[in-house]
């Protein structure tokens, strides 16, 4: 046996050790008993959606949101310089519901990103401490969604970020599978490492802060030229292992329509990896070591097998690593309440690494990134 031999099968060695040690991470996520408040125990809450040529999605989600069974909140839409009829339609209702209130952006300076700029807003005008936040496009997907996602504050008095899920709807193609997927893992991720006391990550769709984290850190201001990040950017700056709880069940989630072709989609998730450069650098190796490992386990495994060097064992391990990342996958979706063809998780789990790789080039040569 050769000496680059040996070398290849001990890296396929410790990728593997490596993706285990993540898994068992995750395992810990599974075990977690949710926070849930009991009847009168309550925060105001001030939901506020940034909402830019959305008149299409608004007569869906206000209802909703006019909806939820919590005894004091207020919901803020800020119109970011729509040019559909969405202002026109926020005005037509706006009288009909106390809490509810329009503010329209017509300017955003030039030092700012314009949704930054749009959640400033709606924050700084916000009566209540505790934010709720979503975006335009998505739907609660319960009438307990305020409270569920609140809960925490009542519960754990240092809470000042909570971290939700936000699914997609279903459809029986490809595409959705694996947007559904890559959701699943992604939260299994921000959620698994915010379990163990290191958040570095929330999803704008579903995410909650004080009103006075984000004014006493001058909100955005460190990336605020940044298109995108309003979420995990900010949530990798000021979220701490002790001030920060996570809610995944059913109740506490939002769920929105996916994109419907490959090219949207890919545009979507480029501007959504585009922001990962500027995390901390823990979270860069954290991160970027999981990612790593995942694709020296197939690379080495298929240079293991062509060159059949201990292949045998290889595929042992790789079986091993699969096996046990199907097992916490598939648990974990059943607590989300996510349905998965799992006999395609092979593929997905291909198919993400490649995934992956493309739009990771791609971030990296592209500049000009836009958010609408």
């Amino acid at each position: 046996m050769e000496n680059w031999e040996t070398i290849l099968f001990i890296g396929f060695i410790a990728a593997i050790v490596i993706q285990l040690c993540y898994q068992i991470l995750f395992i810990s996520l599974l075990s977690r008993k949710p926070l849930l408040a009991e009847n009168g125990q309550f925060v105001p809450v001030s939901v506020i959606v940034v909402a830019r040529n959305e008149y299409q999605s608004l007569p869906s989600l206000i209802p909703a949101l006019l909806a939820q069974k919590h005894p004091k909140y207020e919901i803020i839409i800020v119109d970011d310089r729509s040019d559909d009829e969405t202002y026109d339609y926020l005005l037509s209702i706006k009288d009909k519901y106390p809490n509810l209130r329009i503010l329209r952006v017509d300017y955003t300076p030039e030092y700012i990103h314009s949704k930054k700029y749009a959640i400033t807003l709606g924050i700084k005008a916000a009566k209540y401490e505790h934010i709720l936040l979503t975006d335009a496009d998505c739907i609660p997907r319960s009438d307990r969604w305020i409270v569920s996602m609140t809960a925490p504050y009542v519960l754990k008095p240092d809470t000042q970020f909570v971290l939700g899920y936000s699914g997609y709807n279903r459809y029986f193609t490809f595409l959705n599978v694996f947007i559904r997927y890559e959701t699943i893992y992604t939260a299994l991720q921000y959620l698994g490492f915010a379990n163990i006391g290191f958040p570095f990550m929330g999803v704008g769709r579903n995410l909650s802060y004080t009103k006075s984290i984000f004014l006493n850190n001058k909100g955005f201001h460190k990336h605020q030229e940044v298109v995108g990040g309003d979420d995990d950017l900010l949530v990798n700056r000021l979220a701490k292992g002790r001030n920060t709880q996570i809610v995944w069940i059913a109740d506490g989630q939002t769920i929105t329509e996916p994109k419907r072709t490959w090219a949207e989609w890919y545009q979507q998730k480029k501007r959504h990896l585009s922001v990962g450069k500027h995390y901390s650098l823990a979270s860069k190796i954290v991160i970027g070591l999981l990612h790593l490992s995942h694709f020296l386990v197939w690379i080495l495994m298929g240079i293991l097998i062509y060159f059949n060097i201990f292949w045998k064992y290889a595929l042992i391990l790789f079986v091993l690593r699969m096996v046990v990342w199907l097992i916490i996958f598939a648990f974990f979706a059943k607590k989300i309440k996510e349905k998965q063809p799992l006999y395609l998780f092979p593929l997905l789990d291909f198919v993400f690494l490649v995934y992956y790789f493309v739009l990771g080039i791609a971030t990296l040569t592209t500049k000009n990134i836009q958010w609408k």
